[in-house]
């Protein structure tokens, strides 16, 4: 009996796709159903279910779907997977990458979708065109990467309410000698930038550097953040809750704040090279191993604020 209504639930969601490929036998009140046809009809529907193995199944009343994307052969079948007429229409995509090395879609997306691209492990190879600027762009819409290597990345453009999730992601580069400076990371107007899991010093090759005005960065617990300068400008905001942060300068500016945590009994250094916070912003670091700065130099105006709290619990530098 469990089967039955299994199947009469799947066979009403599936309704539309099934009477598109096969014509099935209607039953009417008060009509006595044929055993025969009820197994044919059952049999249609088994027999659809099976070709959509390995698709994305659209649910009719349904606004996301799930799209499984073999790069192998064409370096392009991601772009024309979130471009196609099926993705198109919809509003929360998840591409996932089966195999071969995607190129990155050239586009900038936004108008409020959701797109989720993952891989199956750790260290799949994202490249990215060369041709444009903000290779990685966002604009009104929210797109997570998940177990990339983000390959000769040369920068993220992050604006207009537009957010990115990177989760165990790289960023590596293929040339020889190394850049002497790695991808530019752009976010601007209330926008997000949110790294869990990101990748550290062993994975990455090159240091990102973030610039933002007037928007929030996060790292998450247990992230480890392998960066270039961070320069967070016009109000700007960011948290680092027990996160490895491996960065160079920090600089922070006109309105802007820090909050950092670094786990451990007695405290630990941040992971950062210089400090600048000057035009009314805010510097917490707490659990410091000091009371003042003591691994890097540090330059406070007298408009702003650096405090370095020993013996934190975090409980202040929690994520939004």
């Amino acid at each position: 009996m469990d089967q039955i209504m299994r199947h009469l639930l799947i066979g009403f969601i599936l309704l539309p796709v099934l009477a598109a490929a096969q014509e099935l036998h209607v039953f009417r009140n008060g009509e006595s159903a044929d055993a025969e046809k009820v197994n044919e009809n059952f049999s249609a529907l088994e027999q659809q279910l099976d070709s959509l193995k390995g698709d994305q199944v659209l649910v009719p009343w349904a606004d996301h779907a799930r799209f499984m994307v073999d790069c192998s052969a064409d370096p392009l079948a991601l772009q024309k997977t979130l471009e196609s007429e099926a993705a198109m229409r919809l509003n929360s995509v998840h591409a996932a990458v089966q195999s071969g090395s995607c190129r990155f879609p050239d586009h900038v997306f936004g108008a409020g979708r959701t797109v989720w691209i993952s891989a199956p492990e750790e260290g799949a190879s994202m490249i990215f065109s060369e041709e444009v600027f903000c290779s990685l762009g966002v604009k009104n819409g929210h797109v997570t990467l998940t177990r990339f290597a983000l390959t000769d990345l040369s920068a993220i453009c992050l604006y207009a309410n537009a957010s990115l999730q990177l989760e165990s992601v790289s960023f590596v580069s293929t040339q020889d000698p190394l850049p002497a400076e790695g991808p530019i990371v752009i976010v601007r107007n209330d926008s997000l930038l949110r790294f869990a899991g990101f990748a550290d010093k062993a994975a990455s090759s090159v240091r990102p550097s973030i610039y933002a005005t007037n928007s929030d960065i996060d790292l998450a617990v247990g992230a480890a953040a392998y960066l270039g300068d961070i320069d967070l400008a016009l109000g700007s905001r960011m948290w680092c809750r027990e996160c490895g942060l491996d960065a160079l300068a920090l600089r922070l500016d006109t309105n802007s704040s820090f909050c950092g945590y670094t786990p451990g009994q007695g405290g630990a250094d941040l992971g950062i090279t210089s400090l600048n916070v000057r035009a009314g912003s805010v510097f917490l670091h707490e659990n410091a191993p000091e009371s003042t700065a003591s691994s890097y130099e540090a330059l406070v105006s007298s408009d702003s604020t650096a405090i370095w709290e020993k013996d934190g619990t975090g409980d202040r530098c929690g994520l939004r």
